[in-house]
């Protein structure tokens, strides 16, 4: 699944079934500006954390749903129960975020998190293969 622009869940994601349940994160970083390992924490953090946000949105939403008409009640406590669900889907998964950057990363591999890939610069062709790197290094650098 490809996300929106700013999404608050990964650029793009898809899950893995076998041969355990994993969410695969993935985050584009095409910028000039380099990626610090600050930034990857945090956004592995906020993708870690999905289904715990996935609950507290279905709580705001049912919060909502007291102050409402009857009509517009029904339909926001079903809008929650979806959260909640897929809140419940998402737990069983363990998720994994990939950083992509055209950038050096200029800090320790060692210090990245558990369940945290980074794919720069420096290692560029062994995951996407000599013609591809070389042609994303030339427009992106």
């Amino acid at each position: 699944m490809i996300n929106g622009y700013s999404a608050p869940f990964a650029d793009v994601f898809f899950l893995v079934d076998n041969p355990e349940p994993i969410l695969i994160a993935i985050q584009c970083r095409k910028r000039k500006k380099s990626l610090d390992l600050r930034t990857i924490k945090d956004e592995h953090e906020k993708n870690s954390n999905i289904s715990e946000k996935m609950e507290e949105k279905a709580e705001k939403i049912r919060e909502n749903a007291k102050v409402k008409g009857r009509e517009m009640k029904e339909k926001l406590q079903k809008e929650a129960e979806q959260y909640t669900k897929l809140a419940d889907f998402l737990s069983k998964y363990r998720i994994i975020t990939i950083f992509i950057t055209t950038q050096r990363f200029r800090e320790e591999l060692e210090s990245l998190p558990d369940d945290c890939i980074l794919i720069h610069q420096e290692n560029f062709d062994i995951f996407f293969g000599p013609v591809f790197s070389s042609r994303t290094k030339l427009v992106m650098t």
